[in-house]
């Protein structure tokens, strides 16, 4: 009985030490990450410049509910080399992280074209190859080439921004 208590005492005593130990947060707390989505209408485009020079496509969106929202998108030159077609007045639903602004556009669907653009995987990393995410044999952005996408991805179409 005396050897089962002590090790049983034994047991506590390490889990005491070992249980902060076990509890602490991730380095990288992907858990943060959080996704939201929202339907509106397409009120502005913004080309943006980055510190090093490159331009970023920005759109402000209208949702149903009203007011405006910025998001931010990707570089220009991803946008054109993917061909997705979006202008003002487009209807969008747009999957983005919430907790920046303007937000990071994860997914974008065109609803007047029915063109699906995956930017960004799950985790916030971009698609596009210098953007530091992977892609596979899927396509630079997370669907077939020149599909039209189903739940999560597709290239776009059309012809301009």
């Amino acid at each position: 009985m005396k050897l089962v208590s002590r090790s049983v005492l034994a047991g506590l005593f390490l889990l005491a030490f070992l249980r902060p130990a076990l509890a602490e947060e991730p380095t990288h707390p992907e858990e943060e990450l959080s996704l939201r989505d929202l339907d509106g209408v397409v009120r502005e485009l913004v080309v943006s410049p980055e510190a090093g020079g490159e331009q970023w496509l920005e759109a402000v969106v209208e949702p149903k509910a009203g007011g405006s929202l910025r998001f931010r998108l990707a570089p220009v030159e991803v946008m054109a080399e993917a061909e997705f077609a979006l202008a003002v007045g487009h209807h969008v639903r747009l999957r983005f992280f919430t907790g920046e602004t303007p937000a990071q556009v994860q997914r974008i669907r065109n609803q007047d074209t029915g063109r699906v653009l995956r930017l960004r995987c799950l985790h916030g990393q971009p698609l596009w190859p210098w953007g530091g995410g992977e892609h596979g044999d899927r396509g630079p952005y997370g669907s077939p080439r020149g599909g039209r996408g189903g739940p999560g991805g597709g290239s776009g179409g059309g012809s301009g921004l």
